[in-house]
């Protein structure tokens, strides 16, 4: 292998990205995603692909089942944002294999099969080796921060039928099995699709597994005209998904010398940027990056790109083979300061983590915990990040990848594991002497717990003070308690308050500010913009769209808007219905389409 060829294309798209075991979780009832031990399921994520001139990634799916054929929609989405390059249906007959690969042909970044158990559009036909399937991928929104030499890949089982019934022996498996879905009006899947990757570089290639998730069971029948999403169409909401892939801590080993390095790989399948044409984000669809994302800048050299790039931070420590260790944090509390900006983020030991050892390992740890709801809106909640992680080691002797060991994130659904988290915080007050969720009991309003009482009377029978809707130990002294206000912005324990009181809500600030306070956060926008009347298109539902006084419109430009839907003159443009009144940007990844929305917008409306 020409390792230095090789060393030096891994860290050119790394430094792109830095400029800028079983896992199941208890369950109350039916038809929740998971990981199984035999890694068979029916969506599986490619966590990252590398593509470019002497470079390629195969991928391999394959249908494990006996006696179902299988539909699945393949996905190629971008590193940075998620943009939609390319989708695409295979055709698995039992037992069958697909095998595509992504790499460079004819001056482009390509999607590439000889399989028969793919479509070929350009022939009207099943892929052959000598009228392959080969189209290019898609342009990204934001070329100075995207990029299609890398990004990942998800699949998505659409069906699963009986092969018996649908069978023609006088056709081919391909056009047998995509005659009988477009025949489909329901839709069923079985656990039964697992696959892997292969990274193939001059000389060398190396093998890594698909992260397989069984039980999603997509319900509605999926297309190439709308795009695909996590928690769309399906029995499972993107709470439950990020729910199976969260992590409390990720470990990877890593070589760091003249002769060996490793890159980190860290993906977010779930997060779903969606950025207008200046690089700012608009929404993501993660709930995670929702409740815990924060704003930040990027440039590169003296140019800045943007001040407006969603990521999260996370803490590290680091471990030569002696013991001998680093870390970020140096006191308690930790205050984070790395930066995971992208959907799929590479780590450099040396040049990210400041890692002086030749070789050791590495913990990446998020401690957050984030709340949601299943597909029947029961409440659930997740610790740690939904994230997939494993590492590329580039030596002397060759190539090889890693899967990061991991601690499971703790997931709590439905109201009897939701008092677990409550012992935690309850009311606004931390109960710090309570270790959960081993506690058996979690505390109640009491003498020892005042800040747990919500009514008078039970204020005054647990012995406090009922001081304007506080309980407390001291005396009212005959004026009521402080709470929050343009005077006590530190009494204000959510972001709502403290906008309402006039100051600014920050969940992180650089100088260690956390909280309600009356200066800027970092000198800019006072914390994360939420679903709101003010924020409408960052609603992703039908529910809090409505919540928020918006008309859900999922047929137009935009989901969530302040008119309703089909109000004013209309047109049609990428599947998309344009109305007078609406932005121009939402959940297209064309830039050709918002260009001409707004040009028809210019023209047709007041």
């Amino acid at each position: 292998m020409n390792i230095k060829k090789l060393v030096a294309f891994v860290s050119a798209i790394a430094l792109i990205s830095l400029t800028m075991s079983s896992h199941a979780f208890a369950k109350n009832a039916d038809n929740h995603a998971g990981i199984l031990g035999m890694k068979k399921g029916d969506a599986m994520v490619f966590p990252m692909y590398l593509a470019a001139d002497g470079f390629k990634t195969n991928m391999v799916v394959i249908n494990t089942d006996n006696s179902h054929a299988v539909v699945a929609k393949v996905v190629v989405r971008s590193q940075a944002f998620s943009t939609e390059l390319r989708d695409f249906f295979i055709y698995l007959s039992p037992n069958d294999v697909w095998k595509g690969e992504l790499c460079y042909a004819n001056g482009n970044i390509v999607v590439r099969s000889e399989d028969a158990s793919v479509w070929n559009p350009a022939t009207g036909e099943c892929a052959t080796a000598a009228n392959p399937f080969e189209y290019a991928l898609a342009p990204v929104i934001c070329e100075d921060l995207d990029s299609l030499m890398y990004g990942y890949v998800e699949v998505f089982e659409a069906a699963a039928m009986n092969w018996a019934a649908i069978r023609d022996t006088d056709l081919d498996h391909c056009v047998n099995i995509r005659n009988a879905y477009e025949d489909l009006t329901q839709v069923e899947t079985v656990n039964c699709l697992t696959g892997y990757g292969e990274y193939v570089f001059p000389g060398d290639y190396a093998v890594f597994p698909a992260t397989v998730i069984a039980g999603y069971a997509v319900n509605d029948k999926l297309t190439t005209a709308r795009e695909t999403f996590w928690g769309d169409f399906a029995l499972n909401s993107i709470t439950e998904v990020e729910a199976v892939l969260s992590k409390d801590n990720l470990v990877f080993p890593y070589y760091n010398n003249g002769r060996d390095i490793s890159i980190a790989a860290l993906t977010f399948p779930t997060k779903l940027t969606r950025v207008n044409s200046d690089c700012e984000v608009m929404q993501v669809r993660s709930p995670f990056f929702v409740q815990h994302g924060e704003f930040g800048s990027v440039s590169i050299g003296d140019e800045l790109i943007s001040d407006s790039i969603l990521g999260i931070k996370y803490n590290y420590d680091a471990y030569d083979m002696n013991e001998k260790a680093i870390s970020e944090c140096q006191v308690s509390p930790c205050i984070k300061g790395k930066r995971l900006p992208w959907e799929v983020n590479l780590i450099d030991p040396a040049n990210d983590l400041g890692v002086a050892f030749e070789e050791g390992w590495s913990r990446i740890s998020f401690g957050t915990t984030t709340q949601g709801a299943d597909l029947d809106q029961n409440d659930m909640s997740y610790t740690g990040a939904p994230v997939i992680g494993m590492v590329v080691h580039l030596t002397h002797n060759g190539m090889s990848v890693d899967q990061m060991a991991y601690d499971c994130g703790e997931v709590y659904l439905g109201e009897i594991d939701k008092t677990l988290l409550n012992c935690v915080y309850q009311g606004g007050c931390r109960v710090t002497e309570v270790t959960c969720p081993t506690c058996p009991v979690c505390p109640v309003c009491d003498a020892d717990h005042l800040c747990l009482c919500e009514t008078e009377a039970a204020c005054e029978a647990a012995g406090g003070n009922w001081c304007d809707g506080v309980c407390q130990a001291e005396e009212c002294n005959g004026s009521p308690a402080p709470t929050c206000g343009p005077d006590n912005l530190d009494l204000c324990t959510n972001q709502t308050a403290c906008e309402t009181a006039g100051g600014n809500w920050c969940d992180d600030d650089e100088d260690g500010v956390f909280g309600c306070q009356p200066e800027e956060c970092n000198g800019g926008g006072g914390g994360l913009p939420s679903c709101g009347p003010d924020n409408l298109n960052l609603c992703t539902s039908e529910t809090t769209c409505e919540a928020a006084g918006g008309y859900w419109c999922p047929d137009e430009v935009i989901d969530c808007q302040p008119a309703a839907c089909g109000s004013g003159s209309s047109t049609t443009i990428g599947e998309k219905t344009v109305t007078c009144g609406t932005t121009c940007f939402g959940n297209w990844t064309n830039p050709a389409f918002v260009q001409e929305c707004s040009d028809w917008q210019a023209a047709n409306c007041q």
